[in-house]
């Protein structure tokens, strides 16, 4: 949706997190003096990535010429979160080297397990946000995140809605379930803004339409993968936006917030009633409480717990 920072750093921040997911832009973990980086910049020319690819495993010319300038500056972090991808084991052992004595960095699935199974295999800590892969692999838990008060840069919070039910994501082997569901609310009588994107592709939707997508939606669409039951940033998107949620994520229903005037959980309710759950007047009240709670700032103190 936005690049991920690559530029020089420009303050001495004692957070640093790596990343290949661009969901927020950096500007975002700035304002809570965090560096936000990919582990690679993204503003060069597709020649120089291709010759990247072809010399990565060439350490010397990996911290010397690929990594972004955050490579340069590691010594003054107090703290590093490197999201979990695969292949970036060298990239962990060239963090390790650098780092003051003392920090060790910290390994983040924000995807299911088994998306990033080739993670567990690193030697570091290794936190998730979904508590089954948690129980599973033996993951320390921390929530997913979101950032208090970022609806204030939408206005007219409370404008009539354009359409019923929003989803945009990547398609990640879903294409053919949300199409299905699509088809099945339209015949209900239900509109929807669905905008898929396959991996790799320009057509993402940037960031700020996405929130101009959620603020014109009564509710948003969450569609979990098979095995996941970590809670998705559409469902941040709703309990900050104060919007209903449709979702295929069964356990969600032992999430202590859980509130079915909220959230209509496909496969466990009766479809035919979704019209009437998008029209009951809804239960927000805690919601403020809920935003403080998943805050990206509340997010980085649970690591010390």
């Amino acid at each position: 949706m936005s690049n991920i920072q690559s530029s020089k750093v420009k303050k001495a921040n004692s957070v640093l997190i790596l990343c290949n997911t661009n969901v927020f832009p950096a500007t975002l973990f700035e304002q809570r003096d965090v560096d936000f980086y990919s582990f690679y910049p993204d503003d060069i020319s597709i020649t120089l990535k291709i010759l990247r690819r072809l010399t990565l495993s060439i350490g010397v010319l990996r911290k010397r010429f690929w990594y972004g300038s955050w490579f340069s500056n590691l010594e003054r972090y107090d703290k590093v979160f490197i999201f979990a991808i695969n292949g970036i084991g060298p990239i962990i052992n060239d963090i390790e080297n650098c780092l003051r004595k003392g920090v060790t960095p910290i390994v983040f699935f924000w995807d299911p397990v088994f998306r990033v199974e080739e993670c567990l295999r690193y030697r570091l800590p290794k936190w998730s946000f979904d508590l089954s892969d948690c129980g599973k692999y033996n993951l320390a838990y921390n929530t997913t995140f979101y950032f208090k008060n970022l609806y204030n840069s939408i206005t007219a919070l409370d404008r009539d809605p354009k359409y019923d039910i929003y989803f945009t994501g990547l398609t990640k082997g879903r294409k053919e379930v949300i199409g299905e569901l699509g088809s099945q609310f339209n015949n209900l009588g239900i509109s929807t803004n669905f905008i898929l994107v396959e991996l790799n592709s320009q057509s993402r939707v940037s960031f700020e339409q996405n929130l101009e997508n959620i603020a014109n939606a009564r509710a948003v669409l969450d569609i979990v993968q098979e095995g996941q039951t970590g809670l998705t940033v559409r469902v941040m998107e709703s309990i900050y936006w104060k919007k209903k949620l449709v979702t295929n994520n069964r356990s969600i229903v032992n999430e202590f917030f859980f509130n079915p005037k909220n959230i209509f959980v496909l496969g466990k309710n009766d479809l035919s009633k979704l019209c009437a759950f998008l029209n009951e007047e809804n239960d927000f009240s805690d919601y403020d409480n809920l935003q403080e709670f998943y805050d990206f700032n509340n997010w980085l103190i649970r690591f010390n717990n």
